[in-house]
């Protein structure tokens, strides 16, 4: 016997390469095992688990989540975000000039020497251009959606050490860099009606939140231009509000005026819901009421006073919800989506921004098709949302804006 060579007629073990790995797998060259929404590495870690799309996973550069350089993309992608993208978020802030000036100079500031600051521009500008209609732009044969999605991927890859090692110094790029990608997740769900997508998104909500905690020593900092970022990650004080005349509620139509009129007995009705479910334990059910409870009082600030800005209105319940709700939603939990349900139906009323456009929407009908149709517990709970979907589509073709002239600018 030849002993020489000890390993010479070793048979290698075949090796079988995953294509649809999480980007944190294949960042690590580790095996994924695919689960959905968190696998099982990503879960051990308590990191964020991002699948790149189907239709785009073979673009990205195995194992590497890196994108191929393509300096003439990428210049236009920054030049219309300068020219374009930015305005049309600054403009739902005309009554906010700082926060306004924060889309229009600080985020793309960070954005010129944060690498990841940067790929989450240039996705947001990609997202942008692929809302457009083919006809907006002749002869232009760039794929818009794929390009987002490789620079969005790489953005969630960059982001993750910044997070883990932030410091004071640090703490304004980071918000800045999850702000943008906040952005790019609402966008990244265009088009889309996977739980997937909505776990994704949350996740940013995460991140967000925990970068909060370090932002609570240095709120007081001077941060110049970043300023802004820091403040906006504070929930807005609505005491200040007026609330609207019987003439202002008489005068709504369509969607809005619905939903003002049957919102409430909406909200009730899962709550009765809830309280009739003896399974569910104490935790379980904090979260639900919490969640809950906020959702109806953003119901009445957005609907029933007049809010300084109604976008960050109804996003303050997914920036203000609980992990443990979080949780809930990301594990698929049908109570909690259905509570996430009744939030999309606000969401409806914005839908003539093109960053939110079909989410609302999208979302109930994904929730719709998600729950168990036999679980008696949840009968009847989807009707109101499902209803205000079909008004969101009669008002469209009737010509009716969601919310104000705003709407119809972007």
């Amino acid at each position: 016997m030849d002993t020489d060579h000890p390993g010479t007629n070793r048979m290698k073990r075949r090796h079988h390469k995953s294509r649809t790995g999480c980007t944190n797998c294949k960042q690590r060259r580790v095996k994924c095992d695919e689960a959905r929404p968190r696998c099982e590495r990503c879960t051990w870690r308590d990191d964020p688990c991002v699948y790149p799309p189907a239709n785009v996973a073979d673009a990205v550069v195995e194992e590497k989540a890196t994108i191929i350089p393509r300096p003439d993309i990428e210049a236009k992608l920054v030049q219309h975000f300068l020219s374009h993208t930015c305005h049309t978020y600054a403009r739902t802030l005309d009554d906010e000039p700082e926060q306004a000036a924060l889309w229009t100079s600080a985020l793309p500031a960070v954005a010129f020497k944060v690498k990841a600051a940067s790929h989450a521009l240039m996705a947001l500008s990609a997202f942008c251009l692929d809302s457009h209609s083919p006809t907006e732009q002749p002869g232009d044969s760039i794929d818009y959606r794929a390009s987002a999605e490789l620079h969005y991927q790489q953005a969630l890859v960059l982001v993750r050490p910044m997070i883990r090692n932030i410091e004071a110094a640090s703490i304004g790029d980071v918000l800045a860099t999850i702000m943008m990608l906040g952005a790019c997740g609402v966008a990244h769900m265009r088009g889309r009606s996977d739980l997937s997508a909505v776990s994704e998104w949350l996740h940013h909500i995460r991140a967000f939140r925990a970068v909060k905690v370090v932002l609570r020593s240095l709120l007081h900092a001077d941060y110049g231009s970043l300023r802004p970022v820091l403040r906006s990650a504070i929930p807005f004080d609505p005491r200040e509000w007026s609330r609207l005349s019987e003439t202002d509620r008489e005068g709504a139509t369509g969607l809005l005026k619905i939903i003002r009129e049957t919102r409430s007995s909406a909200l009730q009705l899962v709550r009765t819901a809830m309280d009739a479910e003896p399974r569910y334990s104490d935790t379980v059910m904090l979260a639900y009421n919490q969640a809950l409870t906020l959702l109806q009082t953003v119901c009445t600030y957005l609907l029933d006073y007049r809010p300084w800005n109604r976008f960050r209105t109804v996003w303050h319940w997914p920036a203000t919800i609980s992990t443990e709700f979080v949780d809930l939603l990301i594990g698929g939990d049908d109570m909690a989506l259905v509570i996430y349900a009744h939030w999309l139906a606000c969401v409806l009323l914005l839908r003539n921004r093109w960053w939110v456009a079909d989410m609302g929407a999208n979302g109930i009908k994904m929730v719709a098709s998600t729950i168990d149709p036999t679980d008696l517990r949840l009968d009847g709970l989807l009707t109101w949302p499902l209803k205000m979907v079909q008004q969101s589509l009669d008002d469209q073709k009737a010509g009716l804006f969601a919310i104000g002239s705003l709407d119809s600018m972007q």
